[in-house]
């Protein structure tokens, strides 16, 4: 349970606004060294597609990386742990940034259509029934290709999670991409996150345009004047990181 937040009326802050004056959401943190924190709600859906860029796109400096390592006598560009840079672990390092913040994307956009609806969240199920069910309440449309792409990225996703013998080590002839970092060395990783994400762009370009996400004229009922009567202390002179790891 987190440390209770401590909100005082100030009228000294009760300032009117404008009919039409923008606004934010905003929640608040409590933390033991600096006080109250307040933070602006987000989309959270826009930061984990952000970041499954970043993986895709190091992804691709990666494999650009690996295209250079020579062929050997094996007929085989061999990446080894010692190697410098260490290829394969940095493949599987972005390659785990991309996959997760996909799926992570989906499961945000999924929340927020649900939010914006008024419909029902449904807790059970996998995440591509979810994009089935809300897609459907919503008139959004599930590309073929783009569906088919996500669902292979969440295969290597609960592999990830839920590592099974035959996805750390299996050097079958066709079951070999069962291992994720064994598929994210390939092309096929960064064509699946491309065939996704035009899917996934077009059908935030068709929520937006969904009358649930319209402007329309409406009140807001607010408490004006509130602060925080925690106090604000400043940073200690030895690093937070420091005192995280001594209270820790």
């Amino acid at each position: 349970m987190g440390i209770k937040s401590k909100p005082v009326a100030d009228p000294a802050l009760a300032r009117d606004h404008k009919a039409g004056a923008s606004v934010i959401i905003v929640q608040q943190a409590e933390h033991t060294q600096l006080g109250t924190i307040s933070y602006e709600v987000r989309m959270l859906w826009q930061l984990h597609i952000a970041m499954a860029f970043q993986g895709f796109e190091f992804l691709l400096s990666v494999h650009e990386q690996i295209a250079r390592v020579p062929i050997d006598t094996a007929n085989s560009r061999t990446l080894v742990a010692r190697s410098d840079p260490d290829l394969a672990a940095m493949a599987y390092g972005a390659g785990v940034q991309m996959v997760l913040n996909v799926v992570l994307t989906m499961q945000h956009f999924c929340e927020e259509v649900e939010r914006r609806l008024g419909a029902e969240q449904d807790r059970t199920g996998t995440v591509g029934e979810r994009i089935k069910r809300v897609f459907g309440l919503a008139g959004l449309a599930i590309d073929t290709q783009g569906y088919s792409a996500f669902q292979e990225m969440v295969e290597r996703r609960d592999a990830i999670e839920h590592p099974k013998r035959e996805s750390v080590r299996n050097s079958h002839a066709t079951d070999w991409d069962k291992v994720p970092i064994g598929w994210l060395l390939t092309e096929r990783a960064p064509r699946a996150f491309e065939r996704w994400e035009i899917w996934f762009r077009s059908a935030v370009e068709q929520w937006k345009r969904h009358p649930a996400m319209q402007p329309r004229p409406g009140t807001l009922t607010v408490t004006r004047g509130i602060r925080s009567d925690r106090q604000a202390k400043k940073p200690p002179r030895e690093s937070l990181r420091q005192a995280s790891a001594e209270d820790g």
